[in-house]
């Protein structure tokens, strides 16, 4: 048994436990080194920021709004803001780093939302992933700052560009396709007022390889999608065009044989016709065409017109 002097307890003997110094900082080095991975990582992956104005900021969601280049991911958005004057929609948008070519001047950018119109229906793949936004690339000097459009754009590749002036606006709107002896050969870029409101202007856009068949004799009428004319003495003429023009509107040129004229120059005017003549339809000037480089797999379906014609001559 241990007698314990009450006056005199004993003294406890306390064991510092010390770390090798080595041990002390290898945890905060290891929290350096793994940071510094995570930032060379984002490096490697994300390049240049830029800042693209939108009219309408609808549906997109910084950290989770693509921008895409053919279906391929090439950046993200990143934050979302209004311009200083409240009017605008400031997209800050972080690029991949192999995606540096749209950040040079001339590169487009624009919305896709689910949309419903006469012609058409697009961007039903966004209903569930969200809008994303689209673009196509520039070939100018490097730049960070863009304005979106507010559509895709019609054509992106080359081709040529004329202007059409009508008394009135008939049933168009962009998309609408323009017919060459009822093959689609082009489409309608845009519609709105003369500079003197006296009339409409459209500018349509045809392709490269049908520009050859606008000469400076062409002449242009709206396609009206379905008409009946007639009487009893007459006979009844009918005509349906395709289902597109029925529903969308469309617009037709042609040239005529003995006076083909020169190819139209890029910007070149054109009065439209609101009804064709009947010997336009039968105009069938030998253009010789370029041959066709598109890929078999990138040809858009032809969009020939359907026309029934039933007159006392039988024709």
């Amino acid at each position: 048994m241990i007698q314990l002097d009450a006056k005199h307890p004993p003294t406890p003997r306390v064991v510092k436990m010390r770390w090798p110094v080595l041990m002390v900082w290898l945890i905060p080095v290891a929290a350096v080194g793994v940071a510094g991975y995570y930032v060379y990582a984002y490096l490697q992956d994300h390049g240049t920021q830029i800042t693209v104005r939108f009219n309408d900021g609808d549906g997109l969601r910084p950290g989770q709004t693509m921008v895409v280049h053919l279906g391929v991911q090439i950046g993200q958005v990143e934050e979302i803001e209004l311009s200083p004057d409240q009017k605008q929609v400031l997209v800050h948008i972080r690029l991949l780093r192999n995606a540096e070519a749209f950040a040079k001047k001339g590169t487009l950018f624009w919305v896709i939302r689910p949309e419903l119109t006469l012609s058409s229906i697009s961007g039903l793949g966004t209903i569930v992933s969200g809008p994303v936004i689209d673009s196509s690339p520039g070939d100018g000097d490097r730049v960070s700052e863009f304005i979106g459009l507010e559509h895709a754009p019609a054509a992106l590749e080359p081709g040529l560009t004329i202007t059409l002036h009508a008394v009135r606006f008939q049933r168009l709107q962009p998309d609408s396709a323009v017919y060459y002896r009822g093959f689609q050969v082009g489409v309608v870029q845009s519609i709105q007022l003369s500079d003197d409101a006296a009339g409409v202007k459209i500018q349509v856009f045809v392709n490269r390889r049908y520009a050859p068949l606008v000469r400076s004799t062409s002449i242009f009428w709206f396609v009206s999608g379905f008409d009946v004319k007639g009487g009893i003495l007459t006979g009844i003429q009918m005509k349906l065009e395709s289902l597109r023009s029925v529903l969308a509107g469309g617009l037709a040129f042609a040239t005529p044989e003995k006076n083909i004229g020169e190819p139209a120059a890029d910007g070149a005017d054109f009065p439209v016709y609101e009804e064709p003549q009947p010997e336009w339809s039968n105009w069938a000037p030998r253009i010789a065409l370029p041959p066709d480089e598109t890929p078999a797999d990138q040809k858009p379906p032809g969009s020939p017109l359907t026309q029934i014609m039933a007159s006392p001559a039988g024709k």
